[in-house]
């Protein structure tokens, strides 16, 4: 049999078979494990454990045989085994009933909270038997059991949408029993406490009283659905401003805080298990909870800020802080099927379909005109507005919508909202900001529509003078009637909607998000389950043409790896997203640099022969000794070879390079290239760069009409520590700077406001990254 797993973030096909030898199992325990004679013999079988803990030594009375594959979802609960694999569910249940639990897993989650472990357990071991199409040979079993299922017809009643309780489900519960416990015991295999071992809270409102109904915000909960994404399940729902105070479990910060985190001291000692991703707070709140901050951002990690004003009043306090943008940009929905019985204005109360009832439409088919609490209605062509494709919903949970007070009832609304964007929009046109970032994760175009000149207050939910806003609005199409440039250019939305510019911002914030959140194994592993990762930038079909499309690095060894090394790519990537980046090495893998692949970027290792590079006519002309080329001409010689533009580790692009820059290069101090480029089969670069040696022209770009400002050892310290330095003016049109080598690494951090600042850790796509400290 054949199944996916995850590799680095990409999808390799492989093999089931895997021979186990032995096993140790629980802490400091090391114990040889054989197989238990009891069990039948078969050709091929899984053991499977999709818990986020590992099993209880007791159960461990049969782990493994010599013809199993140990199928385990979470690192830390298997590490007690010499190997276990992954599997991208997402992938596996693809085509069958569950598919769509799994792609809305964060939506289940909120319906299922502590069952939803048992959920994804039972749903993988009925996926493999499907996936397998009857084959009697292959079975499957919870890691620890006795009994193997080896066809799934007997679990065919089993239904995950059908309720919120698991006994409402027809749950298989013989999956998690045993022959040696007790009659009546479901989950001896994996008892209730288990689900205790640790905790993971997302933030939210459980019910709230009637008379809200009408003006609680879905926005609420669709930030709740961001941070509940890379949760392996929740155990609890925490008020916002209580959510650290007297928890010791894990927490996704991502929401709008008025007021201040509640804390005392002893939270601190939990702060590692803390993500404070995208917080939104002003004045007051930040002088409540700075002392918390302040520990937090030393100890743990930088804070991210959900809006540009946040950031500013961090900075001012010399609180560690970067713009981190909205968690819900990486919302990840299929959508759920509604029914078709009720039109404008209560869409909302069609209800939930089971996935089996009728197809979702295809891209191509998607052709409603979503409009959701527009706050200037006469920027719309009329013509679109009152289209019969057109679909008008509000956020704020109706008072009419059915149990709108109660958890559940709210979730459902914020959830068919977030289902008409994934699987009805080709366009939403809204002034809410999370109605647009989530459409706009989902890939749906998204025009924004700034209040009239009338308008102070445009914001739906409030004032935007107070700053709750800034800096998000750019990665949509803004309309505003009566400001320049803001015009409405999108006729009367019938033909296709392009992306705005800002998708390709939305990616840079998509990836800091990422790898920040990566660093929580919990996070990452239920990253790679439910198939979240490898992202599929927004941007990639938003292609600028008339730039250049291939760039290059050379790295010799690992020592070349590092933070600075991140930099010099993810300027490239900043000015030319849907470029490729070629590494050329020897010695490292694309593992080394995954993060780059994971966050949708087109980037290869590639390794090199630098015998193959050198061509016959080159010896007798320079004199060349196969064994000893050019000192410096390798990246040249790979140029000749590929073709695009050069640079070295410490050289960062300034803007966007035209694909017609003219063929040169530009030197360090040491005479090797610094930026180059050369087309391919191009005539003439060894010779150039000969030239360039002979004459000491180094450190210059004179005769091209383009320009690197290379930076000596002193200008490097000066363009890091100096806030009063400056690039030099010239005349010619900057496009890169290059930092001097040994001082550029042997500089630990930049200080804040230097030029230096400005281009290395502001031009940057993981933010989070901060190499940078106060004056």
């Amino acid at each position: 049999g054949y199944f996916y797993v995850m590799v680095i973030g990409m999808m390799i096909s492989i093999p089931f078979l895997t021979n186990f030898e032995g096993y140790g199992f629980g802490e400091g325990e090391k114990a040889a494990w054989r197989w238990s004679p009891t069990m039948d013999d078969v050709s091929t079988g899984y053991a499977v454990w999709m818990f986020p803990f590992p099993p209880q030594a007791k159960n461990m009375k049969s782990p493994l045989s010599h013809d199993e594959t140990l199928i385990c979802a979470y690192s830390h609960a298997c590490e007690a085994f010499e190997d276990h694999t992954k599997i991208n569910l997402r992938d596996l249940t693809d085509g069958t009933y569950f598919h769509n639990y799994v792609r809305d897993h964060a939506y289940h989650k909120v319906r299922h909270m502590n069952d939803f472990p048992y959920h994804i357990q039972a749903i993988t071991l009925v996926a493999l038997l499907k996936s397998n199409h009857g084959n009697d040979n292959v079975c499957v079993r919870t890691l620890g059991g006795t009994k193997k299922f080896c066809n799934n017809t007997q679990f065919e009643s089993y239904d995950p949408y059908e309720s919120d309780e698991l006994s409402s489900t027809n749950y298989p519960y013989t999956l998690l029993s045993d022959s040696r416990s007790e009659d009546g015991d479901h989950f001896a295999l994996a008892p209730r406490e288990l689900m205790g071992a640790e905790k993971f809270a997302m933030w939210g409102v459980g019910d709230i009283e009637k008379r809200f109904c009408g003006y609680f915000n879905s926005g609420e909960d669709v930030q709740s659905y961001a941070g509940a994404a890379w949760l392996p399940f929740i155990s609890e729902i925490r008020d916002k401003l209580q959510a650290v105070r007297n928890y010791d479990g894990y927490y996704i910060g991502n929401a709008l805080m008025e007021a201040s985190l509640n804390t005392t001291e002893k939270d601190y000692e939990n702060a590692h298990k803390i993500s404070l991703v995208s917080i939104y707070s002003t004045e007051p709140g930040i002088k409540g909870m700075e002392s918390y901050i302040k520990n937090y951002t030393e100890s743990v990690h930088p804070f991210g800020c959900r809006s540009l004003l946040t950031e500013k009043l961090l900075k001012q306090r010399r609180i560690k802080s970067y713009f981190s943008a909205c968690l819900t940009l990486t919302t990840n929905m299929q959508g759920a099927i509604l029914e078709d019985q009720h039109t404008n204005p209560r869409y909302v109360a069609n209800e939930i379909l089971k996935p089996n009832t009728r197809r979702l439409p295809t891209p191509e088919q998607k052709t409603k005109m979503v409009f959701v609490d527009v706050t200037d209605p006469k920027v719309v062509p009329e013509s679109a507005w009152k289209s019969e494709n057109a679909i008008h919903l509000n956020a704020n949970v109706q008072d009419w919508y059915p149990n709108c007070s109660k958890k559940m009832g709210r979730y459902s609304y914020s959830y068919k909202l977030l289902s008409t964007y994934a699987n009805q929009a080709k366009v939403v046109v809204t002034s809410r900001i999370h109605v647009g970032l989530p459409a706009a994760a989902l890939g749906i175009p998204v025009i924004f529509v700034e209040g009239g000149p009338e308008r102070s207050n445009w914001l739906p939910g409030g004032a935007q003078r107070v700053g709750r806003v800034d800096g998000l609005l750019d990665v949509f199409h803004r309309v505003q009637r009566g400001v320049y440039g803001k015009n409405w250019t999108f006729g009367d939305l019938t033909g296709e909607v392009p992306h705005s510019d800002g998708v390709h911002l939305a990616d840079r914030y998509r990836a800091s998000f990422w790898n920040r959140l990566k660093k929580t194994h919990f996070y990452r592993d239920t990253s790679a389950l439910f198939g979240m990762t490898p992202f599929q930038r927004l941007g990639q079909k938003k292609i600028e043409t008339g730039f250049q499309e291939d760039f290059h690095f050379l790295f010799e060894s690992r020592s070349d790896l590092g933070w600075r090394t991140n930099r010099a790519i993810e300027h490239v990537f900043y000015f030319h997203p849907n470029c490729k980046v070629v590494v050329h090495s020897n010695q490292i893998t694309l593992t080394d640099l995954e993060i780059f692949v994971e966050t949708g970027y087109n980037l290869v290792v590639q390794p090199y022969n630098p015998d193959s590079l050198l061509k016959e006519e080159d010896f007798p002309f320079y004199k060349l000794r196969k064994d000893k080329p050019l000192q410096g001409s390798l990246p040249l010689l790979l140029l000749r070879q590929h073709g695009g533009i050069y640079l070295s580790k410490d050289t960062l692009l300034l803007q966007k390079i035209p694909a017609d820059l003219e063929e040169g290069l530009v030197l360090q101090e040491n005479g090797n290239p610094s930026l180059a480029k050369f087309d391919r089969e191009s005539k003439g670069f060894l010779s150039s760069l000969i030239s360039m040696r002979s004459k000491k022209r180094f450190e210059t770009s004179d005769g091209l009409s383009w320009r690197v400002q290379v930076l000596s050892d002193v200008d490097t310290v000066k363009c890091m520590e100096d806030i009063k330095w400056s690039l030099p003016d010239g005349l010619k049109e900057m496009i890169a700077v290059s930092l001097h080598p040994s001082s550029y690494a042997s500089t630990e951090t930049i200080k804040i406001d230097t030029k230096c600042y400005q281009f290395v850790e502001k031009l940057c796509i993981f933010c989070d990254e901060i190499h940078w400290d106060f004056n």
